[in-house]
């Protein structure tokens, strides 16, 4: 039931916001700003105010990062092997090994592992929480960085684009802005004001429901067709292969079962729906990205229930 009882809502709120756009009941013109909103406003300050008020003996968090790091690796090397497997051209292939190492992390894996404190003690329920926020601190630039290599090696647009902007622009992504300054304020002799902490809190309560809301509206028109073998295959090394992965490495790390619990929630995540955009502006293989998000995105609640039950 616990693991039900977490799991659930997130996917329930994922389906109303499929069931708003389906409808018309809201256009894409507010789940367009919506997702602007979550992305550019509410995810960092989220992420701002749980790295300033995470305990400072965090001290796993580094721990789980290489654990993350080690599956993100794994995921992207069999990715590669399965887009080989299946004969795929280099966009096909760059798309394919994205899907299969990038996660979902601040629209899926984050609000599974809020949840699953909500009901703990003040203390321990903060101290879980800035561990998950620190754990993929340091992540969130290397997914981007990574994406932006492997996506230009197999664009067909590598004239037009400058390698620079694209790396500089990763890494002033809106979330590492805010994971930075958090930072800063996490330092023991400079803690967050109250009236900035109670602030920044409350964005942080509405943002996980409108990032869910966000996600599902854009699942909105995929098609499962040409390309679903493919698809099929690097939606499964994404969410089945990468947390095995992380779980032998989890182990040989020693980590206890809280931090395990937290790697493997990561590790599970569907594959981002950024994967989509990013495979767009390179001239990769869009709709097969479009593919991979939600057959993983539809596939991930069971595993997900898994790893929150099984250490």
């Amino acid at each position: 039931m616990y693991a039900l009882n977490t799991v659930a809502p997130i996917f329930l709120l994922v389906l109303l916001g499929w069931a708003l756009r389906r409808t018309g009941f809201l256009d894409r013109p507010f789940f367009a700003g919506l997702n602007r909103l979550v992305f550019w406003v509410g995810l960092p300050i989220l992420f701002f105010n749980k790295i300033a008020t995470a305990p400072a003996g965090a001290t796993r968090a580094g721990t789980i990062f290489l654990v993350l790091l080690g599956g993100t690796a794994a995921g992207a090397l069999l990715g590669l092997l399965v887009a080989r497997l299946f004969r795929l051209d280099a966009r096909s292939t760059a798309t394919l090994i994205q899907g299969a190492f990038r996660g979902n992390l601040g629209y899926v894996g984050l609000p599974v592992i809020l949840y699953s404190v909500a009901g703990w003690q003040p203390q321990a329920r903060s101290a879980a929480e800035g561990l998950a926020v620190l754990a993929i601190a340091p992540l969130v630039p290397v997914y981007n960085v990574a994406a932006v290599l492997i996506l230009l090696g197999g664009s067909t647009k590598r004239t037009e684009i400058r390698v620079g902007r694209f790396i500089l622009k990763a890494l002033t992504n809106p979330l590492v802005i805010g994971c930075a300054a958090g930072f800063v304020f996490w330092i023991p002799w400079l803690r967050l004001p109250l009236v900035l902490d109670r602030t920044t809190a409350a964005v942080g309560q509405m943002v996980l429901p409108m990032a869910l809301l966000a996600l599902g509206a854009s699942l909105q028109g995929t098609q499962l067709t040409a390309g679903l073998v493919p698809a099929a295959a690097g939606a499964f090394v994404k969410i089945c292969c990468v947390p095995l992965v992380g779980f032998a490495l989890a182990r040989l790390a020693g980590l206890g079962a809280l931090e395990t619990r937290i790697a493997l929630v990561y590790l599970a995540c569907p594959t981002a729906v950024v994967s989509h955009i990013m495979a767009q502006q390179f001239g990769s293989d869009g709709p097969l990205a479009a593919r991979i998000i939600l057959i993983s995105t539809l596939l991930c609640g069971g595993v997900l229930s898994l790893a929150l039950s099984s250490v």
